[in-house]
């Protein structure tokens, strides 16, 4: 009987013991999903991603060496004799300025029009012909126009022809015909972050408007303009609406020149009101004040407005008090509240009142 009793302790001591386990194990569990959604999701999509940039390039490797073995035979490279398919593989391990010389038959043209390829930075920039051009970092690939030469347009439609740009810069210096059909044709393109600059106000006036503004929305996920004076507010609330639908990839837009008025318009539309000072709105919306660190009464760095649709940003200058009038508009779209990239100082949640 005590052996039996004894034996039966032992097995509840032995259940007991992986219960403990079995609860210690499944909370572990959990914490880790739930530090993965939230303190860490960004480190996690980080290593991610880097898995998958070398995934690719071992990948690429594997071509390369298929390539080696060509390049052992005597005499020109038998380009012509290879596949279609190794034909591509070739031409998308080739720098883009080469590939754009590269097309010199019917056939490679025919090979490179039904390939995709990718460009990981890309800056096409005009200047003059007697300017020193700056250079650029290793990983940038830099196209340059001369302002005193006169280029076709078939030579920026190839620039954009069956390629991803993972970032795109443009920034042109001319007014001609050229240069306008240059930047309509950006709608075309496939884009990851696009950058666009104005050398002059003419082209800025004439290029960025409502019309110009909407298409060029559709072809990124993100979207940095360094002026944007011409576009209304009424534009604005119609990519805010298309984003709340998902009509639109577009998930971060900069603009470090807006006009006052479209930015209280704007506001206004989706129901929030700036006035004396104030904010006001009968939404669920949050406020906050980016003040610097060392002083929590001035030293306004900016106010962030996060309405559950966007985080609405408006970065600020060293004053105490917020002024629209100087005020570079940042909207990401999120349904979660996200602290400014650029976060200088700390902040301070305040009142928003009922209108």
């Amino acid at each position: 009987m005590n052996l039996y009793l004894a034996r039966r302790n032992m097995l509840i001591r032995d259940y007991k013991t992986r219960l403990v386990e079995y609860q210690r194990r499944l909370q572990k569990r959990t914490f880790g999903i739930r530090y993965f959604t939230w303190a860490n999701r960004e480190r996690i999509w980080k290593i991610r991603k880097e898995k998958h940039e070398k995934k690719k390039i071992m990948t690429q490797k594997s071509k390369m060496r298929e390539l080696i073995e060509f390049s052992e035979i005597e005499g020109p490279f038998p380009l012509l004799d290879l596949p279609n398919e190794l034909i591509s593989n070739i031409l998308s391990l080739l720098p883009m300025k080469d590939r754009l010389t590269a097309r010199v038959n019917q056939r490679l043209n025919t090979v490179e029009a039904k390939s995709k390829f990718f460009v990981k930075d890309l800056l096409i920039e005009e200047v003059s012909i007697n300017s020193v051009i700056q250079p650029v970092k290793a990983d940038i690939t830099h196209i340059v126009f001369f302002e005193e030469r006169t280029y076709s347009m078939e030579c920026f439609r190839k620039i954009g022809r069956n390629t991803y740009f993972e970032l795109l810069t443009i920034e042109l210096a001319g007014s001609s015909e050229f240069h306008r059909e240059a930047y309509r044709m950006i709608k075309e393109f496939d884009i990851g972050k696009l950058t666009l600059m104005f050398r002059t106000d003419d082209m800025e006036n004439e290029i960025m408007v409502d019309s110009f503004f909407l298409d060029v929305v559709k072809s990124c996920k993100q979207l940095i303009i360094f002026s944007m004076e011409n576009v209304t507010a009424e534009t604005l609330h119609q990519v805010y609406q298309k984003k709340v639908t998902g009509e639109l990839k577009l998930g971060m837009l900069e603009c470090y020149s807006t006009k006052k008025e479209t930015c209280i318009s704007f506001l206004r539309v989706i129901g929030i009101t700036f006035r004396d000072g104030k904010f006001f709105s009968n939404r669920e919306i949050e406020v906050y004040e980016e003040r610097h660190e060392e002083n929590d009464e001035g030293n306004l760095l900016g106010v962030l407005i996060f309405d559950g649709v966007a985080n609405l940003y408006f970065e600020h200058c060293y004053d105490e008090v917020f002024d629209l009038t100087r005020s570079l508009l940042s909207m990401h779209f999120s349904n979660r509240r996200e602290w400014p990239q650029k976060n200088r100082g700390r902040m301070v949640k305040i009142e928003v009142n009922s209108e």
